[in-house]
C-alpha cells in the first residue's frame, strides 16, 4: 500500500483518488468497493475497469474500507485536509475458504462470513468441483461436503436429503428455486461446473419462501475474471470397472471470462453423460430405483451467462442459467422382484420401457441486479428475477388405485417471477444491518396422462 500526498488550492472539500490491484498479480480489481466512515454520513465510491477511483470528501479523519467478493477487506485511516488530494492505493489478497469471502445473510445481502449469526458452510469452486469428478449429481456432492447434510438420494429427488433432519430452501443467486407443488428437484436444476460458490446457512427461515425450517443453501454461479480474457476447457471421463464396455460416461465444459471497458463478462456451456450403473457382480441396476427417476443413462447439458458494469459506485449485473437433463433408458424394475419380501432377491433391470417423452427435468433461471455502494450511507440492492421449471417424472402404475385406473406419468410446470429491494445501512466497524423488502409471485401446475 503507497500514500502520497500533493497539495492544492485551498477548498472546503479534498478528494481522495487511488487504484484498487490484486496484491500477487497487480492485476486492477474493477468494481471493488470503497467506502469512507467519518464523522459525517459514509461516502464511497467503486473503482473503475482499471481499478482507479476518486472519493470527494469534506476535510478530515476517515477511515477507508476496500473489500470486494472473494478478497479480503483492507482499512486504513486517512486524514483529508481541506483543498488537498490524498492517493491512496490498495492491494488486495484473495480471502481463504471460510474466512473472509462474502455469503448472502438474511436479507440477501452480500456480508462478510464474521457477520452473520448462525453456522455456516461455504465451499469454493474447487471444493465443488473435486468432488464432482465422482459424483453423479449435486446432491452427492452437497452430501459428502456439507456437515449435517443427509446423504444423497442416488436420485434426481432431494427429497428426505434433509440439514439437520430437518428441510432445506435451495437458491441459484438468491432466486428461490421452490415450487407451489414441491418436486424435490431443487438440487437437480444446475450442472456442478457452472458453480462459483455454495453457501449454506443453517437454522430456519421464512424469508426465502417455504421450505426452510432447517436452512437454506444458496448458489452462487461463475463469476468474471478479475482481470484479462481466459478461456478453458475442461474435460472428465469415467468407466465401470466390473463393465467397462457399458459404463462409459463423461462431461465437457467450455467457459470464457473477461472484462473490459467496465464490462465483467463470463459464459459457459457444458455438456454430461452419465452410464448406466452396475453392481459389484456386473449386473445393471434399474434405472428408477426409488419410483423418482434415476441418475444413471442421464444426458444433460447447461448454459450460463453473467454479465456486469460497473458505473462508479454503481454495479449492474445481468444472469442468466438453463439446465436440462434427460433419462434415456429402456429398462425398469422387475415388478415380480418388487414384490418379494425385502432382502429376499436383489433389484432385476427389465428391457421393455417405452416412452413418448422421458423423465427429466428443465430449468431457467435469469436475474438482473442492481448494487449500490453507498446510497445516502446505504448499501442497496434491487433485483428482478424469473424463473421457469419443467419436471417430468417416471411412469407410475395407477391401476391399483381408483382415481387413476391407468399406468401414468405426470409432469409439473412452475413458472415464477419476483423483485426485491433492500438497504443496509453502512455501520461502524463495518457491520452490516440488512432491511429489506421483497415480493415473490409463483403460480404452478400439474398434470398427469395415461400411458398407452
Amino acid at each position: 500500500m503507497s500514500l502520497l500526498i500533493a497539495a492544492g488550492t485551498t477548498h472546503a472539500q479534498g478528494v481522495l483518488t487511488g487504484r484498487v490491484t490484486e496484491a500477487t498479480t497487480g492485476a486492477p480489481l474493477s468494481g471493488a468497493s470503497i467506502v469512507a466512515r467519518g464523522s459525517s454520513t459514509p461516502a464511497g465510491t467503486a473503482a473503475d475497469a482499471a481499478g482507479r477511483f476518486t472519493l470527494p470528501l469534506p476535510s478530515g479523519t476517515y477511515e477507508v474500507a476496500v473489500s470486494m467478493v472473494g478478497f479480503e477487506t483492507v482499512r486504513q485511516a486517512v486524514e483529508i485536509p481541506n483543498g488537498g488530494r490524498i492517493t491512496l492505493d490498495f492491494a488486495l489478497s484473495k480471502a481463504r475458504v471460510g474466512m473472509g469471502e462474502v455469503v448472502v445473510s438474511a436479507t440477501r445481502m452480500e456480508i462478510p462470513l464474521s457477520a452473520v449469526s448462525g453456522a455456516v458452510t461455504v465451499l469454493s469452486r474447487e471444493d465443488v468441483r473435486t468432488q464432482a469428478a465422482t459424483a453423479s449429481s449435486l446432491g452427492d456432492v452437497l452430501g459428502q461436503l456439507v456437515p449435517g447434510l443427509g446423504v444423497s438420494t442416488g436420485s434426481p429427488s432431494s427429497y428426505g436429503q434433509s440439514l439437520r433432519g430437518r428441510t432445506i430452501s435451495v437458491m441459484i443467486d438468491g432466486v428461490p428455486q421452490s415450487t407451489t407443488r414441491n418436486t424435490s428437484r431443487d438440487l437437480t436444476t444446475i450442472d456442478p461446473a457452472m458453480i462459483e460458490r455454495v453457501e449454506i446457512i443453517r437454522g430456519a427461515t421464512a424469508i426465502y419462501g417455504d421450505g426452510a425450517t432447517g436452512g437454506i443453501i444458496n448458489i452462487v454461479t461463475r463469476n468474471p475474471l478479475a482481470a484479462g480474457t481466459r478461456y478453458t476447457t475442461d474435460v472428465q471421463g469415467g468407466a465401470s470397472a466390473v463393465a467397462p464396455g457399458e459404463g462409459l460416461e463423461g462431461r465437457l465444459t467450455q467457459t470464457v471470462q473477461g472484462q473490459g471497458g467496465g464490462f465483467r463478462y463470463t459464459g459457459s456451456a457444458t455438456l454430461g453423460q452419465t452410464s448406466g450403473f452396475y453392481d459389484a457382480e456386473g449386473d445393471l441396476i434399474p434405472s428408477d430405483p426409488y419410483g423418482q427417476g434415476g441418475l444413471a443413462s442421464t444426458t444433460s447439458y447447461d448454459f450460463h451467462g453473467k454479465l456486469g458494469y460497473v458505473l462508479g459506485p454503481q454495479r449492474f449485473q445481468l444472469a442468466a442459467n438453463h439446465f436440462s437433463s434427460e433419462q434415456e433408458t429402456r429398462f425398469v424394475s422387475d415388478p415380480e422382484v418388487n414384490a418379494l419380501p425385502p432382502g429376499e432377491a436383489k433389484a432385476q433391470a427389465m428391457e421393455g420401457l417405452q416412452l413418448d417423452e422421458n423423465q427429466g427435468s428443465v430449468n431457467t433461471v435469469a436475474s438482473l441486479d442492481y448494487h449500490h455502494a453507498t446510497l445516502l450511507g446505504n448499501r442497496v440492492h434491487a433485483q428482478l428475477f424469473y424463473r421457469d421449471h419443467l419436471t417430468r417424472f417416471s411412469p407410475f402404475d395407477g391401476r391399483p388405485y381408483g382415481a387413476y385406473r391407468n399406468i401414468i406419468q405426470s409432469y409439473l410446470t412452475s413458472e415464477k417471477v419476483g423483485d426485491l429491494v433492500e438497504a443496509s445501512p453502512q455501520a461502524p466497524g463495518g457491520r452490516a444491518h440488512g432491511r429489506g423488502a421483497g415480493i415473490d409471485e409463483s403460480g404452478a401446475r400439474l398434470s398427469a396422462r395415461p400411458l398407452v
